[in-house]
């Protein structure tokens, strides 16, 4: 997967600040623009929203109102096809999501949306999915991801089959040959903390943000939880390195040859490589309608792309998470967009019949 330079996102939003036009700030002075996020409060994703907000309104010409409004539903489908079919094109209405690629392949019901339809505003990278346990997990008292093959009645919680927060962590204990009970259904990544908080479930998948903005102060330092293991981006050379964001925690693929002494092989991982793979291009991304007017699009581009330079934001969003996110181009989010069926139909399968069972 592409690191992208400082240098490249800058010359970017030269070329961004250039294309805006200065004469739609009438249009959208005194406007209110909505952020759809299809979760509830409280997680990964609401998080990020709400510290970008303040910042579109800062760096779009005209200062709009910038507001966010949650429509949770469907493990974010159902803001995903708001947005693609009755929001109005005018600039005034974009979706901050969770994007997977996966999903769409997946032929998931209730999907109306396409994807390379959307006009793309802006894409962040905001860290690897993560995973973990609780530290009481029977019968040992864990501390570490070595100690999970001694693990019993595992209670894995989650929000949906087909999302990666559960795919992920379902096909690494499948691949480790760990027996548990599949628990989903969960509004959000804050019901499944709270479930995790009070022993419903005993092991859960997360994003990175919400590992950050929440499961370190409420479910690790008081002792609670433990990380188990990160789920990394793909780099270009087709490798999964640990994140700079997390370098004390071992990737899954690490902890596996680590517990196994051999790496990941077999259809639990050629399905767990294929969700990594489709994840690896932006994981939170900011969408306008289809057809959005094109200088209201160019102004939205222009302003996030500022908003995501500035020394304000980058320090916020640090005191927040810990870390700024990686900004990712909008053309290769594109590129990655008309991609999507040049895939491992061998592991697609597998991974529909999988998700299939679980329902």
């Amino acid at each position: 997967m592409k690191k992208f330079s400082k240098i490249v996102i800058a010359s970017a939003l030269v070329l961004l600040a250039c294309v805006g036009s200065t004469a739609y700030s009438q249009e959208f002075e005194g406007k209110t623009i909505t952020i759809l996020v299809g979760f509830n409060p409280g997680g990964g994703t609401d998080t990020s929203a709400r510290l970008l907000n303040k910042y579109l309104s800062k760096h779009i010409s005209g200062n709009p109102n910038v507001i966010v409004q949650n429509m949770s539903g469907a493990a974010g489908i159902r803001a995903l096809n708001y947005a693609y079919e009755r929001a109005r094109p005018d600039g005034m209405t974009v979706l901050f999501a969770p994007i997977s690629l996966l999903v769409p392949l997946l032929g998931e019901p209730g999907i109306r949306y396409e994807l390379d339809k959307f006009d793309v505003v802006g894409g962040l990278r905001s860290g690897p999915v993560m995973q973990f346990a609780r530290q009481d997990i029977a019968p040992v008292e864990l501390q570490s991801s070595a100690q999970i093959l001694s693990a019993e009645g595992i209670r894995l919680g989650g929000i949906r089959t087909s999302s990666s927060l559960d795919i992920m962590p379902r096909l690494a204990i499948d691949s480790l040959g760990l027996e548990h009970k599949y628990i989903t259904g969960y509004s959000s990544e804050n019901t499944v903390r709270n479930a995790i908080q009070s022993s419903e479930i005993n092991m859960f998948g997360g994003t990175f943000a919400g590992y950050r903005s929440a499961v370190v102060s409420t479910l690790i330092e008081p002792g609670i939880v433990a990380p188990l293991w990160q789920f990394p981006y793909r780099d270009a050379n087709g490798n999964y390195p640990r994140s700079e964001f997390a370098p004390e925690i071992p990737t899954f693929m690490q902890g596996y040859e680590s517990l196994k002494g051999e790496a990941p092989s077999g259809e639990y991982w050629q399905a767990l490589k294929l969700a990594l793979d489709l994840r690896s291009v932006a994981d939170n991304m900011l969408l306008a309608p289809p057809e959005t007017e094109p200088q209201a699009l160019a102004e939205l581009r222009s302003g996030f792309a500022k908003a995501v330079v500035d020394p304000d934001m980058i320090t916020d969003v640090t005191a927040v998470l810990g870390y700024f996110y990686e900004v990712v181009p909008n053309d290769y989010i594109s590129q990655r967009f008309s991609e999507m069926t040049d895939v491992d139909q061998a592991a697609l399968a597998f991974l529909k019949q999988y998700i299939a069972e679980a329902e």
